[in-house]
């Protein structure tokens, strides 16, 4: 089904992962989703033997995800690139020392059947992004923020990615969506 709309974008910092587990700290949502863009990295290679493709094999390499924002309030910047906010001024101060910290994503997607995709990403870090700024002329031009990141897969379980349908049948699905915003599920 064709997706037609983003929304309701939250992020959880990984608290832990290990073999024994993973932990996430509580979500925090970030507003203003103009547009999520996902890119795996995949290899493929094949093995020849006796004049025929013989064999194939996949390799899953890091996950780039590119968010485009209405804005990128302070507080978010802080919190995804591990820089700080001085209490007294208010500035945004950025270092390049900062390191930017490990979190999971989620958020909704709306089908073209009126029913919502809900999508999860793991584990990842941002990373500084471009940032434009433009003079108002003649005509309006919006100018929006983007903030991009690489994921790659939880030590704990090897997962990357998860999605769940509004739509979909199976027993547990309107639990699992009901609490979709609230942890990472683990």
């Amino acid at each position: 089904m064709s997706k037609i709309g983003v929304d309701n974008l939250h992020f959880f910092p990984v608290t832990k992962d290990d073999e024994t587990g993973i932990t996430y700290g509580v979500g925090v949502a970030v507003p203003g989703t103009v547009s999520i863009d996902i890119n795996p990295a995949t290899d493929n290679a094949t093995l020849y033997a006796d004049n025929m493709a013989w064999e194939t094999a996949n390799s899953m390499g890091k996950i780039e995800v590119s968010i485009e924002l209405a804005d990128l309030p302070k507080s978010i910047q802080a919190a995804l690139l591990g820089h700080s906010i001085d209490a007294t001024t208010g500035r945004l101060i950025s270092k390049s020392t900062d390191e930017s910290p490990y979190v999971g994503i989620s958020f909704a997607a709306l089908k073209g059947n009126g029913a919502t995709r809900y999508v999860r990403l793991a584990k990842g870090r941002f990373v500084e992004s471009e940032d434009n700024y433009q003079t108002k002329g003649e005509n309006i031009e919006f100018q929006t923020q983007s903030i991009t990141a690489n994921f790659v897969v939880r030590k704990y379980d090897k997962v990357w990615k998860e999605t769940i349908d509004s739509d979909d049948t199976e027993t547990g699905v309107a639990d699992t969506i009901a609490a979709w915003f609230d942890s990472m599920g683990v």
